[in-house]
C-alpha cells in the first residue's frame, strides 16, 4: 500500500498487488546467461540469494530475498542500464517454462556509486513457487521486458537460502519447526489500520524514513501480542507506530494440519517513505 503523501508501504497478509498487462510491446531483450554462482549471504538481518547474469553494459545483479513468515518477497535487480524507469510502477515476473506471470509492485532508484539502477520488485511468495524449476526468468516493468535471466541449479541454491532463513529465525528467538506444524496462515488487513495520518508529526518535521519489520504473535482470539521490532527504521518513533498500528488488526487465527486454530507468529515489513 503506497500513499501519495506521508507515504506508508506495508507488506503483509492480504496485500493485492494490482495487474499488469502482458509483456508483449516491442522485441524481448536477450536472455542473460548466469556468470559465476550462487551466493547466499546475509544483509541487513535478511538472507538474499544472488547472482550474476550477463556481460558488459547488460551485466546485471539478480538477487531474491524473502522474509521469513511475511507473504511478500523482494526481488532486488541491480543494472548498469537505465532499467525500471519511471521510478515506481507495476510489473510482472515471468517465470518459464510454462510462462506463469506473477503480478508485482516495483521501485526503483539511481545509485551514484557505479553507476548503477538499483529495483526490488515486491512479489508474493506463494507465487514464487516454482521457482526452483524455471529455467528463464523475465522481469517487466509495464508492457516491457526488462530483462530475461535463465538461472541454473536454482534448487540447491534456495536450499541454501532456507538455512540461512531458519538461522535468521532463531537469531529472532524463533523456533523454525513450529512454523512447519502451520497449515493455514492467520489472515488479517495489517494495511487497512495504515493511512497516510499514521506517519509521526514528529517524524516527518525530522525527515525520519526506514523501512520496519515488526514479529508478532497471532493468539486463538485473533488479538495481537507481543509485538517487537526486529529490524528498525532507526526512528523511534516510526518503530513505536508500527507496533500500536499492528496491534489494532484483528486476525482469523493460524490452522495447524489438524484442522484447529493455533497460536502463530507473524511478520510485517512497513517501508515508511515521505513525498519528495
Amino acid at each position: 500500500m503506497t500513499m501519495r503523501k506521508r507515504a506508508v508501504t506495508v507488506s503483509m497478509a492480504g496485500v493485492l498487488l494490482c495487474a499488469a498487462s502482458a509483456p508483449d510491446k516491442g522485441a524481448a531483450p536477450a536472455v542473460l546467461q548466469p556468470v559465476g554462482a550462487w551466493r547466499v549471504e546475509y544483509s541487513q538481518n535478511m538472507c538474499v540469494l544472488s547472482h550474476e547474469f550477463g556481460t558488459g553494459k547488460d551485466k546485471i545483479t539478480f538477487g531474491f530475498r524473502p522474509l521469513p513468515l511475511g507473504e511478500l518477497d523482494d526481488i532486488v535487480i541491480i543494472s548498469r542500464k537505465n532499467l525500471f524507469s519511471p521510478d515506481e510502477g507495476k510489473g510482472q515476473v515471468t517465470l518459464r517454462p510454462g510462462g506463469k506471470a506473477i503480478d508485482a509492485t516495483y521501485e526503483s532508484v539511481t545509485v551514484t556509486k557505479g553507476p548503477s539502477r538499483l529495483t526490488t520488485m515486491q512479489v508474493s511468495h506463494d507465487e514464487l513457487s516454482d521457482l526452483a524449476s524455471a529455467t528463464q526468468i523475465s522481469i517487466s516493468a509495464g508492457r516491457d521486458v526488462e530483462a530475461t535471466i535463465a538461472p541454473v541449479n536454482t534448487k540447491a541454491a534456495l536450499a541454501a537460502l532456507q538455512t540461512c532463513q531458519d538461522d535468521l529465525l532463531r537469531s529472532w528467538g524463533l523456533d523454525p519447526a513450529m512454523q512447519q506444524k502451520i497449515a493455514v496462515r492467520a489472515k488479517g488487513n495489517v494495511g487497512a489500520q495504515f493511512s497516510p495520518d499514521s506517519y509521526p508529526p514528529e517524524a516527518m518535521a525530522g525527515g525520519e524514513q526506514g523501512n520496519t519489520i515488526a514479529v508478532y504473535q497471532v493468539g486463538l482470539d485473533g488479538k495481537v501480542t507481543d509485538c517487537r521490532i526486529v529490524i528498525s527504521s532507526h526512528s523511534a518513533s516510526l518503530d513505536k507506530e508500527t507496533c500500536l498500528e499492528i496491534s489494532h488488526t484483528h486476525f482469523t487465527p493460524a490452522l495447524g494440519w489438524d484442522g484447529k486454530p493455533m497460536v502463530s507468529t507473524e511478520t510485517t515489513t512497513v517501508r515508511w517513505r515521505l513525498a519528495s
